[in-house]
């Protein structure tokens, strides 16, 4: 027993039927893969946008908003490689690699480098220790020598940024290259182009690939298959920032290369993929033309908004599945009986108020994210409620849920906006709340009265992109309509107009409601 649990109370038993001890999981997916974790992401993940299936094909970038599960569908392909003998995979966090101050201080030394080529390295030698983890080739010359290589040069090979002034300073951005040219030489019965031991990294990356895809050429017998996944693109980003927009450019350019080009054309079963926050995105295609194409062809966007599965059957959209899942792992840890094809119905008590199921109402005031849905009955076991729980619960976890909604969403808008701004649009905001629906005017005049500096339709289609507000239809010949960002269909992009009225988000309602008071 650990020391922790030496010193946690006994549970008290008369709580049983009440959420006490329940956990629905972290926001974070990462808080799900440790030894120690309540809800462990490996027994209760599941691919309900049958998202494996496109990652089988050309497609390598995933891209949803925050809380979509993009670190989720990660972390499992991670946990899964390291039980598959076979299977080989590592991440490449960029908050670990400060490309643009690797690139600065070079220049500062006299070795102007190409952010490009440093993305290229970090690849290039992630696969190399990923190949040399394979038990198999332990006792092969060339790997041997090629562990030698990474070892020498560990510095430039696990790059840490407080390391990084170092390295430059000390090493000029070389590396060893003694080693690389024995396995180069056994390889292709020729010789590195180089005579001296060292090397600016720049200069040996053609022989270096050249190195790496005839070893993952010779492994497609095997059955081995290496992936490496890019995450934490988002870490440090700013709309305003040219070097921000060229950083991930450069990354999906490089790693496009590697999939197409050198992978996919050659059969190998390799693959880097790329974790995009999809407001990024739209900030990346309007500056780059090829960006465009890119994301066309290679992108798999999670959008958990089905519109035709809410509509006939609820039990099948793939939001409820998920949490249903969740909250079927507390009913059996705490012994209580439920109702295996829908634990959301033993979980709550469908009553009038709700004017529909409980399920719709409360996933109404989220983004129909998973993120979400786990912050909502984040207070489940501080609250203790009896179960089944009532309508005036729901309200309770709804007031507590919208707090934290809004750090979100703030955090969200500070790759556009400064703080300062972000306070000014929630003022603006929370003085026109009443007089919904808005039209386009209203909302300008007021981002002028509180004195925001950013332009003030751009902030209009932000807040709109950011379902923050959504347009609404009072069509004099048919049914109002309500068209908000998040659910848009997969095929059917929901664009911002002008013409017609604005609405809030209802957790932006419920948000701005509670301030008034």
């Amino acid at each position: 027993m650990s020391f922790f649990k030496r010193l946690t109370p006994e549970s008290n038993s008369g709580q049983n039927n009440t959420t006490s001890e329940f956990f629905i999981g972290t926001p974070e997916a990462e808080g799900e893969t440790t030894s120690n974790s309540k809800m462990k992401l490996a027994e209760i993940f599941g691919d309900y946008l049958n998202i494996f299936p496109e990652l089988d094909s050309e497609k390598f970038i995933i891209t949803g908003r925050k809380g979509s599960g993009k670190s989720a569908i990660a972390e499992y392909i991670y946990f899964s490689a390291q039980n598959e003998a076979n299977t080989f995979c590592s991440f490449i966090k960029t908050r670990d690699v400060d490309s643009t101050k690797i690139v600065q201080l070079g220049k500062e030394a006299g070795f102007p480098i190409e952010e490009k080529l440093l993305f290229e390295w970090l690849i290039l030698t992630k696969l190399i220790s990923l190949i040399t983890e394979d038990q198999s080739v332990n006792d092969t010359k060339s790997y041997k020598d090629l562990k030698i290589f990474l070892q020498r040069n560990s510095g430039l090979v696990d790059i840490k940024n407080y390391e990084i002034k170092e390295i430059v300073r000390e090493q000029s951005l070389e590396v060893n290259i003694e080693y690389l040219k024995r396995v180069f030489s056994a390889l292709f019965k020729r010789k590195i182009n180089i005579k001296e031991h060292k090397a600016p990294f720049y200069k040996i990356l053609q022989p270096l690939k050249e190195v790496v895809i005839k070893l993952l050429r010779d492994n497609i017998a095997s059955g081995n298959e290496f992936y490496l996944i890019f995450d934490d693109l988002d870490i440090g980003f700013k709309e305003n920032d040219k070097k921000s927009i060229e950083n991930i450019t450069n990354i999906l350019r490089v790693t496009k290369d590697y999939n197409i080009d050198y992978f996919g054309k050659e059969g190998i079963n390799a693959k880097v993929i790329i974790l995009l926050r999809d407001d990024l995105k739209r900030i990346i295609v309007k500056h780059n033309a090829d960006t465009a194409k890119l994301f066309s062809s290679y992108e798999i966007p999670l959008i958990w908004y089905e519109h035709d599965k809410f509509r006939s059957d609820e039990n099948s959209v793939g939001l409820k599945k998920l949490i249903n899942r969740r909250i079927s792992v507390n009913f059996e840890k705490k012994g209580i009986p439920y109702d295996r094809n829908d634990s959301w119905s033993s979980l709550f008590k469908d009553e009038h108020q709700y004017s529909g199921s409980s399920f719709k109402y409360l996933i109404d005031y989220t983004f129909f994210r998973p993120r979400d849905l786990i912050l909502l009955f984040k207070p489940l076991p501080r609250n203790a409620y009896d179960i089944p729980l009532r309508f005036h619960n729901a309200k309770s976890l709804i007031k507590s849920f919208v707090e934290e909604l809004i750090l979100e969403i703030k955090n969200e808008l500070s790759s556009s906006f400064t703080e300062d701004d972000i306070t000014k649009i929630f003022i603006a905001l929370k003085n026109l709340k009443k007089n919904q629906p808005l039209d386009k005017a209203d909302l300008i005049t007021e981002f002028s009265n509180v004195h925001l500096e950013y332009d003030k339709e751009i902030a209009l289609l932000l807040l709109f992109e950011y379902s923050i507000i959504g347009n609404i239809d009072n069509g004099e010949y048919s049914a109002t309509k309500i068209y908000f960002k998040h659910r848009e269909k997969r095929n059917e992009p929901c664009v911002l107009n002008f013409d017609l009225k604005f609405i809030y988000h209802k957790a932006i309602e419920e948000y701005l409601g509670k301030r008034e008071k």
